[in-house]
């Protein structure tokens, strides 16, 4: 499901009501495979629905990290866009 789109036509929502998505040039990616595996909050940590996205790219998620009952509220930021 798509609930928002930015000015550079990339869209946020989810897929499957699990998996945090953005839509780019038409094809849905998972939010959670796009966290670099440097990334040292990433173990433990999945997006289960992308609410906003800026022109920016940077997506205000909410998630749930393993070691942390319940869920929040994240913002996730690009550091490199891939072709």
């Amino acid at each position: 499901f798509a609930l928002r789109l930015n000015n550079q036509g990339v869209v946020a929502g989810y897929w499957a009501g699990v998996f945090a998505t953005v839509w780019l040039e038409g094809h849905g990616r998972d939010l959670n495979w796009l966290i670099s595996s440097a990334d040292p909050l990433r173990p433990g940590f999945h997006a289960l629905q992308a609410h906003l996205i800026n022109d920016r790219n940077e997506v205000f998620v909410e998630g749930e990290r393993a070691e942390v009952p319940g869920l929040g509220f994240f913002l996730l930021c690009p550091v490199e866009l891939e072709e």
